[in-house]
């Protein structure tokens, strides 16, 4: 779980938005949480307690958060998360390499938006990061699980090797 910021243009200003991503590193699938110009505690509490939702949430049967040391990650949060049945795991500071995997996805998403969209707005922002989710979890194939994409993962889908290639 993770924050990066993009700028939209809003009707007065050019504002910073962030946006709330989290993955679920066994399967590769991400889900783009929520957005917000003024991100609080109570608000990333709120995110998260819906991610660990017992019937559809992201990190239903999961047992840990890797977060960094965001002070948007509070204390209630993490109690919160532990009563879910969670634990947190805090990187250590300035250490982007031990969470590669969603500093990559954060690196994959901006060039899809700087390439995708000429005036960066709110809604077209938030059309753009919802097509991007639905691109990464249902059509691209990942490295570490060939020739599945992560929807695939998720439900257990063999495809059939193609029979061109044998």
């Amino acid at each position: 779980m993770d924050f990066f910021t993009v700028e939209v243009w809003t009707a007065k200003t050019l504002t910073h938005f962030h946006v709330l991503i989290v993955i679920d590193l066994s399967k590769r699938r991400v889900e783009i949480a929520r957005i917000s110009d003024r991100p609080q505690g109570a608000w990333v509490q709120h995110v998260l307690r819906r991610q660990f939702d017992e019937f559809d949430g992201l990190l239903r049967n999961h047992k840990y958060l890797i977060h960094d040391r965001d002070p948007l990650f509070t204390k209630s949060m993490i109690e919160m998360l532990a009563w879910a049945g969670g634990k947190s795991v805090k990187l250590p500071p300035e250490s982007p390499k031990l969470n590669a995997k969603i500093e990559r996805f954060f690196r994959t998403l901006k060039r899809w938006l700087r390439l995708s969209c000429l005036i960066p707005t709110e809604a077209r922002n938030q059309e753009r990061l919802n097509e991007f989710q639905i691109w990464y979890n249902q059509y691209r194939e990942h490295g570490e699980h060939p020739a599945h994409t992560p929807n695939e993962q998720l439900a257990g889908i063999e495809r059939n090797p193609d029979p061109f290639t044998q």
